[in-house]
């Protein structure tokens, strides 16, 4: 890695600059996996290939069936830094803000699904037996 700005664009950890030894490297490369990955959030994920034009600390799901720098990366957590394309396979449990749906996603271990089960922003609830808000949902507080 090379001309890292100040901080990481996503969560804004400081880089080290001065890049004189493995140590700074190997750090810096951490810390941009940890800016794509705590709080995961994207800004598409309906791509199969790369954008034209990512920025740095663009991340997006890929959709499958990847092609390009996307191939074989599917569902994958893709970042652009300034060396390229980084990629992190999703573990289960893992959830992730997709920006231009406003949807909160989760993986389920095969696919990334609404972390709401099928509510997502917008979504209704109709016709729910128990909804505990403030109490446990029972047969006095349903």
């Amino acid at each position: 890695m090379t001309d890292l700005p100040d901080i990481s664009p996503n969560i804004g950890v400081p880089f080290y600059q001065t890049k004189e030894n493995e140590f700074e490297v190997q750090h810096n490369d951490a810390l941009v996996a940890l800016d794509a990955l705590v709080m995961p959030s994207v800004l598409d994920r309906d791509l199969s290939a790369p954008p034209g034009s990512p920025g740095f600390g663009d991340c997006y799901l890929v959709k499958a069936t990847g092609s390009g720098a996307f191939a074989g990366k599917d569902n994958q957590v893709a970042q652009y830094d300034i060396a390229g394309w980084n990629f992190y396979p999703p573990r289960e449990g893992w959830t992730c803000y997709v920006r231009d749906e406003n949807t909160l996603l989760i993986w389920d271990g095969g696919s990334w699904e609404p972390a709401l089960g099928l509510l997502s922003a917008g979504a209704e609830l109709q016709n729910v037996a128990r909804f505990g808000i403030g109490t446990i949902a029972d047969a006095t507080n349903p």
